[in-house]
């Protein structure tokens, strides 16, 4: 018989002791798929996401499981009705429901949504100063040809609170597509761009932005107004 092992990779609804009551906030996007991993097929990859790709290594007489992050070649042993916290890579949640160790088979279903910009600098232990950076971002929105894009919505979630949260900001593109985001605060930003009938040929779970006193080299630099972030956009298929 085959039990279900189910991974839910949602971003983190965690308040940390000493944090004002500002939540962090989910966006969900895409829809939950499901995969059947056994010694034969041992590997998933969710559309879009290498780094939830994972690969059942083993399923032990307990009733745990051992899996691993192909990307990052970290493993993680699971037993049923516990959780295990992926945050610094993809913001995921992986829970075992049951296991098979007769068969060594597994089900997984899979949710991916947008990470937090705070999602990304939780490794760097950055000091609450750079938090206060000023933020100045310029963005613009076309087609693949280069036309404009108009009324397209950017939500644009900024790191401004450590590890208390983000703040939500949702801006519209104009007539020449473009939009920004001036006289706020923070270390970085991630950038989801969304209109009804239309998809993003990238950036699918949003894009990462650092301000320029940030040490990584993950995701982008800040953009400028003459040298604004372009976003692509093209109509969705007709169902």
């Amino acid at each position: 018989m085959v039990y279900s092992l189910r991974i839910l990779i949602l971003l983190p609804l965690v308040f940390f002791v000493g944090c004002a009551t500002k939540p962090v906030m989910m966006c969900d996007y895409g829809s939950p798929r499901q995969f059947h991993l056994s010694p034969e097929k041992p590997q998933a990859a969710y559309p879009y996401s290498g780094e939830a790709s994972v690969r059942l290594l083993s399923v032990h007489k307990n009733g745990s499981a051992t899996l691993q992050l192909i990307k990052y070649g970290k493993n993680f042993t699971l037993t049923p009705g516990k959780s295990y916290y992926v945050g610094q890579h993809t913001a995921a949640t992986f829970t075992l429901d049951s296991s098979d160790p007769v068969t060594d088979s597994i089900v997984l279903s899979c949710l991916q949504v947008p990470r937090n910009a705070g999602d990304y600098l939780d490794a760097l232990k950055l000091p609450p100063e750079s938090y206060k950076a000023p933020i100045r971002f310029y963005g613009k929105i076309i087609y693949p040809s280069g036309k404009p894009i108009v009324n397209a919505e950017a939500e644009i979630n900024v790191a401004d609170n450590g590890h208390c949260g983000d703040s939500r900001f949702r801006r519209f593109s104009d007539d020449k597509g473009r939009f920004s985001l001036t006289g706020v605060k923070g270390a970085a930003l991630v950038v989801q761009i969304t209109k009804k009938g239309y998809i993003s040929t990238k950036d699918k779970f949003g894009r990462f932005f650092r301000a320029r006193n940030i040490p990584t080299d993950e995701g982008y630099p800040m953009p400028t107004a003459n040298h604004p972030a372009i976003f692509v956009m093209k109509r969705a298929p007709a169902n």
